[in-house]
């Protein structure tokens, strides 16, 4: 009986998890189907900004600088990870296959404007090619030349003032 209301638990979980990203939102308020009305939201909504900052790991002043540079493009038939968000405000990275050529705003990448950045037209969403895990770079681990010192974690004991009472 008990692995039966584990399995359940974990089913509901993960149909919950699933129906998050299914029913993912737009990273955008509202539609933009033109460069310039992709940057007068993101620019004039202070919580949009910062969404697109927190994800691309870049100032919001890099990241308003990108999306006014950005123009019309289309990404070509693929598979591909699109970022969406959920009702709780995370982000959600779903793997999609895009049969047909898929209207996009291309800019530079905020922290590296040497590199590119897709939006999807529309939505806003980011989009990226998939690759596959062994592919992706772990950017929390530190390069083999540097040194990182980790300090254990400290509890701080904080003593009772005198009691008045």
């Amino acid at each position: 009986m008990k692995r039966i209301f584990l399995c359940a638990a974990a089913l509901l979980a993960a149909a919950r998890v699933c129906a998050a990203v299914e029913t993912g939102r737009p990273y955008l308020k509202r539609p933009a189907e033109t460069p310039a009305a992709l940057a007068q939201q993101v620019i004039t909504d202070q919580q949009l900004l910062l969404r697109y900052a927190k994800h691309f790991r870049a100032k919001t002043d890099d990241v308003k600088r990108a999306v006014t540079a950005a123009r019309e493009d289309t990404l070509p038939p693929g598979e591909y990870t699109v970022w969406l968000t959920g009702r709780d405000g995370l982000r959600y990275p779903t793997r999609q296959q895009r049969p047909r050529p898929t209207p996009a705003f291309r800019m530079p990448q905020p922290d590296d404007a040497s590199a590119v950045a897709w939006l999807e037209r529309g939505t806003g969403n980011p989009i990226v090619p998939f690759r596959p895990v062994e592919e992706v770079e772990i950017v929390s681990e530190p390069a083999p030349n540097r040194i990182v010192t980790v300090e254990e974690p400290r509890e701080v004991l904080v003593p009772a003032g005198p009691n008045k009472g």
